[in-house]
């Protein structure tokens, strides 16, 4: 898979900061991957992260079927582009998680532009007797996933997630449909109806506002480092235009 993120960071912290929404106040840790870095550090923070997406429980089970030996492959196989946490700052328990990938669903051509798909999207509330947010941590996370991609990708205008349509889950789609819906995104017809046919695309066209809140040190790194890198790769452009104008100029000596 191609990635888009690491090369601009160099480095495996995450993006960490509080985000409030309606009165609300989230805290969220966004990790872009692959990591790079300490081959020692890497590899902690892999096993720490397999932990946290594949440990997730709903009604007693693996949430969405998703064990630490499936997040192990995915993360080895750089199927993922980031990982993302989300936690209400006043009730803990409720949270979010998510996946980020950076791939090509709506066609089979491979050189066709690819698209940015929210993944492995679960919440969970502690135990049943606890008291859960008004808000949603997946409205907190959401609002975080496109800002980190506007940031990062600011040529995209949109992001995309699916919903399971398999027999025997119609109802449950719908469900998730009219959810999602309500977050701002829209079922898409497939270009291409024989890709992934039990399930259903949906897009949003991005919010461009910043993300609120406060944020730590490493986003602000991360916003310096990204914008060097432009700095650096705009110089290095200027000097080779400024070479070929050079050889341009030369008269031919016959």
């Amino acid at each position: 898979m191609t990635t888009i993120f690491h090369t601009q960071l160099g480095t495996v912290d995450p993006i960490k900061g509080t985000i409030r929404i309606d009165n609300e106040s989230f805290v969220y840790e966004i990790y872009l991957l692959p990591l790079t870095g300490n081959e020692v550090t890497v590899s902690r923070i892999q096993n720490d992260l397999i932990k946290r997406l594949g440990g997730r429980r709903f009604k007693g089970a693996p949430c969405l079927g998703i064990t630490e030996d499936i997040v192990r492959s995915n993360i080895l196989s750089n199927n993922y582009s980031g990982i993302g946490f989300v936690h209400n700052e006043r009730i803990v328990t409720d949270s979010a998680s998510a996946t980020l990938q950076f791939h090509n669903w709506l066609t089979s051509d491979a050189s066709n532009e690819k698209q940015m798909w929210i993944n492995d999207l679960c919440r969970t509330k502690g135990e049943e007797k606890e008291t859960k947010s008004q808000v949603s941590p997946v409205k907190a996370l959401f609002r975080v996933f496109e800002q980190v991609t506007n940031h990062f990708q600011p040529h995209m205008d949109s992001i995309y997630l699916m919903v399971d349509n398999a027999v025997g889950k119609e109802a449950e789609s719908k469900k998730l449909q009219s959810i999602y819906n309500a977050y701002g995104f829209n079922v898409v017809s497939k270009l291409e109806p024989s890709i992934l046919p039990d399930s259903i695309f949906m897009k949003k066209v991005m919010d461009n506002r910043q993300v609120g809140g406060r944020r730590n040190k490493s986003f602000r790194k991360c916003k310096k480092r990204s914008t060097k890198k432009r700095e650096r790769n705009i110089r290095k452009r200027d000097r080779t235009q400024k070479r070929e104008r050079k050889k341009r100029a030369k008269p031919l000596i016959h």
